[in-house]
């Protein structure tokens, strides 16, 4: 939890190349949790781990976001989405992909409702 803190603290200070150091140390901590212990320890490091993969994955997203490398996380976001539905389920994820979306002016899923394309819809 102290990596992913100084990884968030770290994307707060725009310093993203260090974020994105320590999101792999916290990566590679996480794949090689379940290996550290042995018995009960081992599967409460296992299940820890897998329950922060998410984590790191989506701070990464963040970082590629701030990098303006918008098709990397769009995939990123679609992994995350797919591999953590509960996770897909919160609106705080849905804000981070639409900021995300936003700063590289994606066009909208859905049509906007305003007065425009009401008039050529009637037009049809």
């Amino acid at each position: 939890f102290g990596t992913l803190g100084l990884a968030l603290g770290s994307l707060g200070r725009d310093s993203v190349e260090d974020a994105e150091r320590l999101i792999g140390d916290l990566e590679h901590a996480l794949g090689t949790a379940s290996g550290s212990a042995s018995g009960r320890a081992s599967a409460v490091a296992a299940t820890v781990a897998a329950e922060m993969r998410w984590q790191p994955k989506l701070l990464s997203a963040r970082c590629l976001c701030r990098r303006q490398q918008f098709d990397v996380a769009s995939k990123v976001f679609s992994e995350l989405s797919k591999g953590f539905p509960e996770l897909a389920k919160t609106q705080a994820f849905h804000d981070l992909e639409m900021g995300c979306r936003a700063g590289a002016q994606w066009m909208p899923s859905v049509p906007a409702k305003d007065g425009s394309s009401q008039a050529s819809q009637s037009a049809i």
